[in-house]
């Protein structure tokens, strides 16, 4: 369908966009037949006000995965260059993100390689804005023998609640309840709005699974996605 799009300071045109289409079950789709030009967009339209397009930003320290971020469009940070959470806060005027996914897990390590496994948490506690919501997909787990402490080994580790509480954030975790939203990923990807097949480096026959699992393993450049055929 067309519609009208803003793109900068008195720059807008007609352009071709997606199709408006039910996603929810309550949803509806309501032809426009006439609408109007109003003087508050003018505020807009001259540059006195402005839409900042909803940022991602990507904090890791592989090269692979980094270009790869930001061939997505999303914003890299590097953080073995620097504090990657004074980096976040910059980014987003001060204010944190608002919110923060933690998909390391508890083999986190510094940028000397030495493991921390509350480094990713504490770190989206500082990165992330007061009411805002950090979720933990990266694996945690009640017992670690091969943690470099005493504490770790028992799958815990200093958290900085009191930054937590002060700022009113909440937090999710545990497994991807993937029943609850494979149909809802596959309809986007079947209406063209994600292409998770962007990030697969490598396609392998089971046959080569061992090399497949040592290269991904040692974090060897561009290995950031294998797909096994049997």
């Amino acid at each position: 369908m067309r519609a009208l799009v803003y793109h900068g300071p008195r720059n807008v045109s007609v352009d071709q966009v997606p199709d408006a289409a039910i996603e929810r079950p309550a949803d509806a789709l309501v032809r426009i037949t006439t609408t109007n030009i109003c003087g508050s967009d003018l505020h807009m339209y001259e540059g006195r006000t402005d839409v900042e397009p909803g940022k991602v930003l990507v904090v890791d320290r592989q090269p692979d995965r980094l270009r790869l971020a930001e061939k997505i469009g999303a914003t890299a940070i590097d953080d073995s260059a620097g504090d990657a959470v004074q980096r976040v806060l910059e980014a987003t005027r001060g204010e944190g993100a608002d919110k923060g996914v933690e998909a390391v897990g508890y083999q986190a390590h510094d940028a000397r390689g030495e493991e921390e496994p509350g480094l990713t948490i504490n770190s989206l506690i500082q990165a992330v804005r007061p009411t805002g919501r950090i979720g933990v997909v990266g694996v945690f787990v009640p017992q670690d023998p091969e943690a470099p402490d005493d504490l770790a080994k028992e799958g815990k580790f200093g958290f900085d609640f009191g930054t937590f509480f002060f700022k009113g954030q909440s937090m999710g975790t545990g497994q991807a309840n993937v029943k609850q939203y494979n149909r809802q990923l596959r309809n986007l990807i079947h209406r063209d709005k994600l292409h998770p097949g962007l990030i697969v480096s490598h396609e392998l026959g089971l046959d080569q699974a061992p090399e497949g699992y040592q290269r991904f393993g040692d974090r060897e450049d561009g290995w950031t996605k294998v797909i096994l055929h049997p």
